[in-house]
């Protein structure tokens, strides 16, 4: 038991490091820099939380905070572009001799945080059932009209995707639902970060670390839930034995898509909270409930006991 207690507990890099001095404040011995989170000492998220309030209510009653005028404004603007929270404070109605371009440059930042905002609030709708997604299928819009399409782009194609026992009539029943779109553009994305990542650091361990994530997000998110199990399921693999018993504890059978709800298989790779449909339900499985609990509370905390918090986060889920 000590043994065990002596490796979790050990430095990672096998001798202790000095922790920087850091004031209640956030401040240290460098002027003008602050330490928050993990590196004052404590690695919880509550604390990370306090130490980054404590910091930002230090700035607020500096007595030069928000004074600048075009000065401030190319701060904001770099800080915003690298993907932060900024909040302009400025004593006076008008910024003081701002440059055209600051201006013009803020104008549209703000414009494209809006319609991101309006977007994302657009696609979830979209795709997770709303008034929306009512809508598109009710007018039979995009993607609810992809299967008549294919039915009436020739012979060859028709044949080709009318027996939803084939790979092609899988993929076409797919086509007819916005979760393939949703998933096929995140797998793309993940793979040309991926790819951009493994450009700017060419390392063994971004090599590794993206090609993990890659192909986790291509296979068991992507290709598994939207093609291999409903394609196994067309082809009777799951209409008798252990694999239907299986089958019906796992992905009940619906009559909308492709017979069952394959869309469950997320659950495998990303745990509940990430995943909460298995769970938040009118009425949970309790398979599902059995592999969250497990996931949750056992594999993950042993993943990150032998591999680090990074591990899961990191390598797996993206």
């Amino acid at each position: 038991m000590i043994g065990i207690i002596r490796r979790y507990t050990r430095w990672p890099a096998g001798t202790v490091e000095n922790l920087p001095v850091v004031k209640p404040d956030g401040t240290t011995t460098v002027p003008g820099v602050r330490i928050v989170g993990d590196l004052t000492g404590v690695p919880l998220l509550k604390f990370s939380s306090d130490s980054g309030a404590r910091a930002v209510h230090a700035l607020l009653a500096e007595p030069d905070f928000g004074r600048g005028g075009d000065s401030a404004l190319e701060t904001a603007i770099a800080l915003a572009g690298c993907g932060s929270e900024v909040t302009l404070s400025y004593r006076k109605k008008e910024f003081s001799r701002p440059k055209p371009d600051n201006l013009e440059r803020l104008s549209r930042n703000l414009i494209m945080f809006v319609l991101f905002g309006l977007f994302c609030a657009f696609l979830f709708n979209w795709k997770a059932g709303g008034e929306l997604n009512r809508w598109f299928r009710e007018h039979e819009y995009f993607p609810y009209n992809i299967p008549a399409l294919l039915e009436r782009s020739g012979q060859a194609f028709d044949s080709a995707f009318a027996d939803p026992a084939t790979l092609p009539g899988t993929l076409a029943v797919s086509l007819g639902t916005p979760g393939f779109y949703y998933a096929l553009t995140y797998s793309v994305l993940v793979a040309v970060f991926g790819i951009v990542r493994v450009g700017r650091r060419p390392t063994p361990y971004i090599r590794r670390q993206k090609w993990v994530l890659a192909l986790i997000q291509v296979f068991p998110l992507f290709l598994l839930p939207q093609l291999l199990l409903p394609w196994a399921g067309y082809n009777g693999f799951f209409d008798d034995g252990i694999a239907a018993y299986v089958a019906d504890n796992l992905f009940p059978a619906t009559a909308a898509g492709h017979g069952r709800e394959y869309w469950r298989a997320y659950g495998l790779i990303l745990a509940w909270p990430l995943f909460i449909w298995n769970v938040f339900t009118a009425q949970p499985l309790w398979w599902w409930l059995a592999i969250s609990l497990v996931q949750t509370f056992v594999l993950i905390p042993g993943i990150i006991f032998f591999w680090g918090k990074g591990a899961y986060c990191g390598w797996i889920c993206s």
